[in-house]
């Protein structure tokens, strides 16, 4: 089964600010599984960014999953492959210290807080609704004997 997580990562007519962690309120995951690629559109080039997957654990309070530092990423539609554990209804998210993401100003909303929050435990964030981010997951699920498990066995 194709797990999918997170919005499509298209030319929006906004951008994000830089410096904080930013959580996509929009599609959690469906499946339990990794994420094996991650799509977005950057509008202005970003540093050694970080993708991020976030169990919620209640109202507006997360605890990072799994977390992978990418490579810088120019401006424009950027795909990058990762390796990042995820479970059904868990959420994708990101963060970097420098460049912008792409963003509406409207749809669900997201999460957001200030600095590196990709080891994050408990830590409660705030909402922001009308927004959209260009962030996108896919993977695969991983079964094992007929049941879902959300690593690779090796």
């Amino acid at each position: 089964m194709l797990i999918t997580i997170g919005t499509a990562a298209t030319d929006r007519g906004s951008y994000t600010p830089s410096g904080m962690t930013f959580i996509a309120t929009e599609n959690p995951a469906n499946a339990d599984g990794v994420i094996t690629l991650v799509a977005l559109w950057v509008y202005l080039a970003i540093e050694t960014p970080t993708i991020i997957i976030f169990e919620k654990v209640n109202g507006n309070t997360f605890t990072a999953r799994s977390h992978q530092t990418v490579a810088n990423l120019a401006e424009g539609y950027r795909e990058v492959e990762v390796s990042l554990e995820v479970k059904t209804g868990d959420y994708i998210g990101i963060f970097f210290w420098n460049g912008r993401l792409d963003r509406d100003l409207s749809g669900d909303g997201y999460w957001y807080l200030s600095e590196d929050q990709t080891e994050c435990e408990n830590v409660e964030f705030t909402f922001q609704d009308d927004r959209t981010l260009s962030l996108y997951g896919t993977g695969e699920e991983v079964v094992v004997g007929g049941r879902s498990f959300g690593f690779i066995i090796g």
